[in-house]
């Protein structure tokens, strides 16, 4: 199918193809200049979800091998390799005229990714993280081909980050084809933010730049279209600019490459709790107004933590007003009011600060850090049924893929995140804990440390700890990365979506960054990050890589001295 662009497109497809136009209100006036009936749209809601990267992918291998073997023989008579164009590295880039633009493209796979795949490929082929050594194969169940790139975009996002509910998981994502068929939604600019985001994850998989231009491309105009919405009084609260934005913030993941990439992010993110907040109660009348809420809250509290920030008050009572709805709270809700907490305590410890100013306030706050570990241990020891897992040891699997042959099986791989999620947020509460006594009470009561003391040896346990649930994290990595079969075995990678991987990368980079770890722990967690960043093309695995290798404030376990 080819897909009509924006009302104002004029590329004719639909009419010279005599393909149906796909927009739900057709206005292009194509039909009405001719002089001909149009042809009529598709309904979206009955639009099959077709994933077509692994074949693409395969197709794209077969034609750079051609393309190879006939530079070969004919590099006798003399060559000139073709360069790829570099893309945009700035999302500013120019809108392409009608005549190039990319909605009315239809798709041809030797033309999308051109002569720079065989090279990506073929280093690909030469590297430790080669793609089908690490991980299993990003999720893509044989159907008919996908014929335009903007399909080839959604299929991915679909396939891959949209998650359906199932008990325990309530969702993710998975309200995305109910958007793109709500007349009162802004469909267009849904389309656009998930084709760029489909897109450049295909692009980034396989290195091809003149896809994640075309990609580059779509963010742009997905971007032009939420700043507009900013200005429009009655889209500025719509389910779809909220959408589009969170969406948008995934582009930068998928894209990361540097800190401006992170600090484009960070202004994502930051705009999304200002939407949260400018859309109010009202925005809880609606399932969907519910549960894109509580996805983008959880990005909120990821990014604060991370700056060290609290969440604002009208956040707050926001969430406050939406707990009121419900009448039973699934663990993760119950985790992320811990974590709010956590974020205040933290902001009032400020680890960064070298020099003791809590006097009168370290212990009181130290209390509260044990009390809300404490908490937290007492929460996930009495989950309901679905919540537990298993670990398995199995010493003579490959050490690459099990660190020290304990693995987890888990019921279904939102429960594996959400309990990496409580051990993250712990491990930040002993980060707060051993700063408390190591710079506080060193300085304002050190006979309480020394042995005999009232909390001698509280600072080794803080310690270890956090080293127990960094093991935690690194056992689960095998069945979030879809090395663990449905019977609890491990075996060859099976197919897995790119979420499972994706939300890895954040405590795997967490674990990684603690001071006391030892060589052999930082690289086995590097080498999965980058192993990541080969599979699903998400170039923040690779970024947070680099991160963790550069880390060097190492201290020995035995005696932490100076920071966690």
């Amino acid at each position: 199918m080819v897909y009509c662009g924006p009302p104002s497109a004029s590329c004719g497809n639909c009419r010279a193809k005599k393909r149906r136009c796909d927009k739900a209100s057709p206005a292009c006036g194509q039909c009405v200049r001719k002089g001909q009936t149009c042809p009529g749209y598709n309904d979206l809601s009955v639009l099959r979800v077709r994933d077509e990267t692994t074949r693409m992918i395969h197709r794209t291998k077969v034609i750079n091998a051609r393309r190879a073997a006939s530079a070969s023989s004919s590099r006798s008579g003399g060559s000139h390799p073709l360069s790829p164009s570099p893309f945009p590295e700035s999302s500013s880039i120019s809108t392409p005229s009608s005549e190039e633009n990319f909605q009315d493209i239809t798709f041809n796979s030797d033309d999308a990714f051109g002569s720079d795949t065989a090279v990506a490929e073929d280093n690909a082929a030469k590297s430790p993280y080669a793609v089908g050594t690490l991980l299993p194969s990003i999720s893509a169940p044989p159907t008919t081909p996908a014929t335009t790139l903007r399909a080839l975009g959604m299929n991915y996002f679909l396939i891959n980050y949209v998650i359906p509910k199932s008990a325990p998981c309530p969702g993710k994502l998975n309200y995305s084809l109910d958007l793109l068929n709500d007349p009162l939604e802004d469909t267009a600019l849904v389309e656009i933010a998930i084709h760029a985001v489909g897109l450049a994850s295909v692009a980034s998989i396989t290195n091809a730049s003149s896809l994640m231009y075309k990609a580059r491309l779509s963010y742009t105009e997905a971007l032009t279209r939420v700043h507009a919405a900013l200005s429009d009084s009655c889209k500025i609260t719509k389910n779809s600019t909220l959408f589009a934005a969170l969406i948008l913030s995934m582009f930068e993941t998928i894209t990361c490459s540097n800190d401006a990439s992170v600090e484009a992010y960070r202004h994502h993110i930051d705009g999304i709790a200002n939407l949260l907040m400018l859309r109010g109660a009202e925005q809880f009348g609606s399932s969907i107004g519910s549960q894109i809420f509580a996805e983008s809250f959880s990005h909120v509290i990821i990014l604060q933590s991370h700056y060290g920030r609290s969440v604002s008050p009208r956040l707050r009572l926001l969430r406050r007003a939406m707990e009121e709805k419900f009448a039973q709270k699934a663990p993760s809700w119950f985790l992320s009011s811990v974590h709010i907490d956590v974020m205040d305590l933290m902001r009032e410890v400020n680890p960064d600060e070298e020099t003791p100013f809590l006097r009168d306030r370290w212990t009181t706050l130290l209390s509260q850090a044990v009390a809300l570990d404490r908490k937290l241990e007492h929460l996930f020891t009495t989950l309901p049924a679905g919540w537990e897992f298993q670990t398995i040891h199995d010493p003579a699997y490959d050490p690459r893929i099990v660190w020290q042959g304990n693995y987890h099986v888990y019921s279904h791989a939102w429960v594996g995140k959400v309990w990496d999620a409580m051990r993250a947020c712990r491990i930040i509460l002993q980060e707060a804990i051993f700063c408390l006594l190591s710079r506080e009470g060193q300085e304002w009561a050190p006979q309480q440390l020394a042995a005999g003391g009232a909390r001698a040896g509280l600072l080794q346990e803080s310690v270890s700890v956090s080293m127990e649930l960094r093991d935690d994290i690194l056992a689960s990595v095998p069945y979030m990365l879809g090395f663990v079969q449905q019977d609890g075995t491990l075996g060859s990678p099976s197919l897995v979506p790119a979420s499972g991987p994706s939300s890895a990368i954040w405590y795997l980079h967490l674990a990684g960054r603690l001071p006391f770890n030892t060589e052999e722990i930082r690289s086995w967690i590097v080498d999965r990050l980058r192993a990541v960043r080969s599979i699903t093309g998400i170039q923040k695995a690779g970024y947070l890589a680099e991160s963790v290798q550069g880390y060097s404030a190492v201290q020995s376990p035995g005696l932490p001295t100076n920071g966690f």
